[in-house]
């Protein structure tokens, strides 16, 4: 059973970090840099990892991992329902877009339209991000239930660079998503990538799913910022409403 968890806790860290190489993904998990490769192997053999990079040093989620995120139930016709609306975002921005779904306190991209420029942002599909991070994740956690946001709030928070948000300014930041209707994560998570993101809410305000346009941060315009934002709550507006949910998006 011992070895099953250890699996299970280096396939999840990969979905975190990816790519990520070895010594790295050792030194996150606390484990022997051969125990860490032997999993890593295990796993590459099952299709649920695949080797990346021009030196083949780095691990990041392989076909079986998408294919579970692709198949899950529940978020088929979320899926359905926000693609045509992802495809139009992408097309009129030209960026990439994802959607995220909550996940714990994570949130785990279950679909991506790749911007049609050579640079651009990539995450795998199946890759789980952090809620006090990625604008994506930042949408979401700004709905979720007060004791839940403030779980994660109190809770230590990664730093990924130092631009990464503390708990103080990121409630305040989380205040501004709920009146603004969008999240912006400027270089807080990955120091080269920026993002905006709209919640799409059930008819409780709960959040069903984020989505989100990432560029890269040489093509962001700070007097652009309102514009990409509005951009996603339209898509997300739209989603909203080929689910049959009508009322207006807070």
């Amino acid at each position: 059973m011992q070895v099953v968890r250890v699996t299970l806790a280096v396939l999840r860290q990969v979905a975190v970090d990816q790519p990520v190489g070895v010594s790295a993904l050792a030194r996150a998990l606390e484990l022997p840099k051969s125990t860490t490769q032997r999993h890593l192997k295990l796993l590459a053999e099952e299709g649920w990892l695949v080797e990346s990079g021009a030196d083949h040093a780095k691990w990041e989620l392989g076909p079986a991992s998408q294919e579970l995120a692709r198949r899950a139930p529940a978020e088929l016709n979320l899926r359905d329902a926000a693609l045509p609306a992802m495809h139009r975002l992408a097309a009129a921005q030209r960026e990439t877009v994802y959607m995220a779904v909550p996940s714990g306190e994570a949130a785990v991209l279950i679909e991506r339209v790749d911007s049609p420029q050579p640079v651009r942002t990539y995450n795998a599909l199946g890759t789980q991000v952090p809620l006090h991070g990625p604008a994506t994740g930042k949408a979401i956690l700004a709905h979720l239930p007060g004791p839940m946001r403030e779980n994660v709030l109190n809770s230590p928070l990664t730093r990924f660079n130092p631009r990464t948000l503390h708990a103080e300014d990121l409630a305040r930041q989380l205040d501004e998503v709920r009146t603004n209707g969008f999240a912006v994560n400027v270089c807080e998570w990955r120091p080269d990538v920026v993002g905006f993101a709209s919640p799409v809410l059930d008819g409780d305000g709960a959040p069903l799913c984020s989505i989100g346009l990432s560029m890269p941060a040489s093509r962001y315009a700070p007097e652009r910022l309102h514009e990409w934002g509005a951009a996603t709550i339209v898509a997300a507006t739209e989603i909203r409403t080929s689910l049959g949910l009508r009322t207006p998006l807070l």
